[in-house]
């Protein structure tokens, strides 16, 4: 199992908001990325990528997007690893219209992946 990871990376915002990405595995590869649209610039982020990437998720803005993750991951047995893209700020992640804290993004993945 690979050992979880949170990476920050400062924007250009008046918010003062940073891109943020949750990324937990069960082996060595993310397969699916799990994308909030009000991360900019939203291109260059996608194709920042990692090549193991199959499937991306977009996040809708309206409603919790931690549900949504929630949704899809119990829908889709076989994703061994997810990666989870949004703006944050003081270690919380804006995940559709809800914020999250980032621990609490990380322990529901991998209780979702079956990650100890």
């Amino acid at each position: 199992m690979k050992a979880q990871s949170v990476e920050n990376h400062q924007v250009a915002s008046s918010e003062r908001f940073y891109e943020s990405t949750v990324d937990v595995t069960k082996e060595s590869a993310v397969d699916t990325a799990f994308v909030d649209l009000s991360v900019e610039p939203l291109q260059d982020h996608l194709e920042s990528l990692p090549d193991s990437v199959r499937e991306i998720v977009f996040l809708s803005p309206v409603g919790d997007g931690l549900a949504q993750i929630v949704e899809h991951l119990n829908a889709t047995p076989s994703c061994s690893g997810a990666l989870v893209l949004a703006r944050s700020s003081n270690g919380e992640m804006m995940l559709g219209s809800e914020l999250h804290s980032e621990d609490f993004v990380q322990a529901t993945l991998q209780s979702l992946l079956c990650i100890e």
